[in-house]
């Protein structure tokens, strides 16, 4: 709805949550949580000019999916 400050810190804290171990993904899903947070990130920041932090977030996204071997994940 054109919150890209709010966004990006929904987005942040999930990956935070992620990390942090506590959060379980049980595979059900399309796509890889982690993965959506860091992409979802992503486009807020460059919705708010942030192109280098940006381009790092996606970075991280794309080598996760890898990681995880997750061909739906790497297409997003």
């Amino acid at each position: 709805m054109g919150d890209f400050e709010s966004g990006r810190q929904y987005a942040k804290r999930a990956v935070q949550i992620w990390l942090s171990g506590r959060a379980q993904f049980h595979g059900e899903g399309l796509y890889t949580p982690i993965v959506t947070c860091l992409c979802y990130q992503a486009m807020s920041e460059w919705a708010l000019g942030e192109i280098t932090s940006c381009r790092a977030n996606l970075a991280k996204g794309i080598s996760l999916a890898k990681e995880l071997n997750d061909p739906n994940a790497l297409a997003m």
